[in-house]
């Protein structure tokens, strides 16, 4: 496209834009409206869109973009798009004397953009141009209704079958869905189905997906779009992957089940998790949609408690075990000299829930005794040689670094000097001393 073989807006046009523009504003002062016109420039039709403004009854215009039905550049003057406002666009009117200082986006010079760029929604005055073109005078081109008139002509060039669509009454809308036309334009029964249930499609904003649900499943495009709609409900919930999983995303057979059985979506899902949990195959009709589903629902929550609860005394045993042989692998790091105090390592994981409650600190909660059983570090409890089993101070142990991690009394109080010295300068070296034996001799 050459811009420069562009020319002033005819004068019949203008005519029609003010005559519109009387019609559709009753009170148009100081705002900015944008009309649009189809002209020709080296052959190639292209639509040029004109901005408006009306002060004092002055009715000012001028050209602000051109887009060509083939060039991949439109060409844009003293206009810039306000994404602040959200898909609005500011003119300058400098060239006009409306204001004393130009824009920082005005200069009146045209310059290039991609075409989907700057082409501002705008009443198309003179559509009747087409019938200048042979290719586009059985387009129906009158019934579109959408943005660019180009947009639709451009669509129309690939699959004449979209004039069909316009033609039934079918929304603008869904008339430039490529999806829906490649379909419309290969499968012949598909075409006969449109024309037969153009009465729901007819103004009405389904999407594509519903209607290509529909034919193919041979339901109504209203129910199809309600399944969509509570798909798309469904997956910002927690329960959409696995009912997905177990559906093998079969959704219109899914809520129907929902429907005949009178259950919600979170029912099924605390069913489903509770098969799942228990290894039942799913693919099963009679697992995935029982007749009595209630019942069913019933039995396999009480089997999952069930076997929940055996799972997790099998493994508390198995910790409790795990637990018992660390305490005594490592019991050789007692100290029971004749100093003021005793060191004694913690046995079981009620012994840290006893001490942490006469202590008040959280020796028996924060998870210690994992690191326990998991070899990370041990516990030992000090003692008064004088009272053996009365709660005193509190130790953690690093079994990696061999150090005093730590080492408190009381509501986490930091004990005396005269334990600190018995932890840190003797019982200390001591199990390092013992734990490098018990590390020797397992290696």
């Amino acid at each position: 496209m050459d811009i420069t073989k562009l020319k002033p807006i005819p004068k019949n046009v203008l005519e029609q834009m003010k005559k519109s523009d009387k019609k559709l504003y009753l009170f148009p002062e100081h705002t900015t409206r944008f009309y649009s016109y189809l002209a020709t420039i080296n052959r190639e039709l292209v639509k040029v869109t004109v901005a408006v403004k009306t002060i004092r009854d002055v009715f000012y215009h001028k050209q602000v973009a051109v887009h060509g039905i083939y060039s991949k550049e439109c060409f844009v003057k003293d206009l810039e798009y306000n994404y602040i406002i959200g898909m609005g666009y500011r003119t300058g009117w400098y060239d006009q004397f409306l204001y004393y200082n130009p824009k920082n986006f005005e200069d009146g010079k045209w310059y290039p953009a991609k075409r989907q760029y700057y082409n501002p929604y705008s009443t198309l005055i003179n559509a009747s141009y087409l019938n200048r073109f042979k290719n586009y005078k059985h387009s129906a081109y009158n019934l579109y209704r959408g943005k660019c008139i180009l947009e639709y002509l451009r669509i129309y060039e690939q699959y004449p079958e979209v004039e069909l669509l316009l033609k039934l009454g079918i929304s603008s809308y869904l008339v430039t869905k490529k999806s829906l036309l490649n379909k419309l334009k290969k499968d012949k029964l598909f075409r006969k189905w449109i024309t037969e249930n153009v009465d729901d499609m007819r103004d009405s904003f389904y999407s594509v997906k519903a209607i290509l649900t529909a034919y193919k499943s041979n339901v109504s495009i209203l129910k199809a779009q309600k399944t969509e709609q509570a798909v798309k409900n469904l997956e910002t919930q927690y329960i959409y992957k696995l009912i997905a999983k177990v559906v093998e995303e079969n959704w219109m057979t899914f809520f129907d089940y929902l429907d005949d059985k009178g259950i919600s979506a979170n029912t099924y899902y605390d069913y489903a998790f509770a098969c799942e949990y228990l290894g039942l195959d799913m693919t099963l009709p009679k697992n995935r949609y029982p007749k009595d589903f209630m019942r069913w629902h019933n039995l396999r929550i009480d089997e999952y408690h069930t076997a929940k609860a055996l799972k997790e005394v099998e493994e508390r045993k198995k910790y409790m075990q795990k637990f018992a042989e660390v305490a005594e692998k490592y019991l050789p790091l007692q100290r029971n000299r004749n100093e003021n105090f005793i060191c004694v390592i913690a046995r079981t994981p009620e012994d840290l829930v006893k001490e942490g409650e006469l202590l008040d600190h959280c020796v028996g909660r924060m998870n210690y005794d994992q690191r326990i059983a998991k070899e990370q570090s041990l516990i030992f409890f000090i003692r008064s040689i004088a009272e053996p089993d009365k709660p005193f101070v509190t130790v953690e142990y690093s079994l990696s670094t061999h150090k005093v991690l730590q080492c408190y009394g009381f509501k986490d109080s930091k004990p005396d000097e005269n334990v600190l010295h018995f932890v840190n300068d003797i019982w200390l070296p001591y199990a390092n001393r013992k734990l490098r034996k018990i590390q020797k001799a397992a290696a």
